[in-house]
């Protein structure tokens, strides 16, 4: 699901300012999750949600986050970009680590290693020439904020069900987001660009329905099952799902996105391995 952001995201910057696109897509992923609040019967779940850990939770790290990540795609190399959120797992490892929950040892570091990699080789970034715009910077801090966010609602919103936490979440973030973006297009601070055509509302529905709502309740699940580090390993196999729906419309195989997602999987296969367990020895026969 998260994948398809990426294409989707390529036709829309065509008619969309950066800025209004964030919002639009923020806003129509709350909508959708909100919807299927009311469709599961959990209004009352959300009402009683924890909303002064959601807003600054939602609204800075999931809301800020979301626009860092939009204008990063329209003033930077998308490689570029793609390369810096392979970093994810490596910053939530830290994190564990300052938070005293994570201990990177030989294992850890390792399959860590292998994804980052192969998320790397996946770009095609040494196949490619890449050039830096400025926006780079603007992905690192998404980057950052993303990881935060995921651990944060992981800690502090556990007393939520899934479906409840990111549709609380993507409201903080769309209640931010959307008055400032509105705000700066009527101040003529951002110019007001947008596409309201059949095409353009399908992909925007599309982008907030499925490749941004479904996916992070999707990823709020698995955050919560195996941790945002090993969760983020799996995000790193985004290349190769993308190359796999190419390939679907009658593109070709790239040989360093094969390479890249078997990295992936290997470093996420070798972090959720099982880890031995001494073996106890039999208690002796009277």
């Amino acid at each position: 699901c998260w994948a398809t952001v990426f294409p989707v995201m390529e036709l829309l910057l065509q008619s969309w300012d950066p800025f209004l696109l964030a919002a639009a897509r923020l806003t129509v992923a709350a909508s959708f999750a909100l919807f299927l609040v009311l469709l599961f019967g959990r209004p009352g779940e959300l009402v009683a949600a924890p909303w002064a850990a959601i807003l600054p939770i939602g609204g800075l790290g999931l809301g800020t986050g979301v626009v860092l990540l939009t204008l990063a795609h329209a003033h930077a190399d998308l490689v570029i970009v793609a390369i810096i959120g392979t970093a994810v797992p490596l910053v939530s490892a830290v994190f564990g680590v300052f938070q005293g929950k994570e201990r990177i040892g030989l294992r850890l570091a390792s399959a860590i290693l292998l994804a980052v990699l192969g998320g790397v080789i996946a770009t095609g970034v040494f196949s490619t020439r890449v050039s830096f715009q400025g926006g780079e910077l603007l992905a690192m801090v998404s980057v950052v904020l993303w990881t935060w966010y995921s651990r944060a609602s992981v800690d502090r919103l556990s007393m939520l069900s899934d479906l409840t936490k990111a549709a609380a979440n993507m409201a903080a973030g769309a209640a931010v987001v959307l008055p400032v973006a509105v705000l700066a297009a009527m101040l003529g601070v951002v110019p007001a660009r947008l596409d309201l055509g059949p095409a353009s509302l399908a992909q925007l529905a599309w982008l907030g329905a499925v490749a941004v709502c479904l996916s992070m309740l999707l990823w709020l699940r698995a955050a919560r099952l195996i941790g945002v580090t090993v969760a983020a390993m799996h995000q790193n196999m985004v290349p190769f799902y993308v190359m796999a729906m190419a390939l679907a419309i009658g593109g070709r195989v790239e040989t360093a996105q094969l390479v890249g997602g078997l990295l992936v999987v290997t470093g996420a296969v070798f972090a959720q391995w099982p880890a031995a367990r001494p073996v106890s020895p039999a208690p002796e026969t009277p």
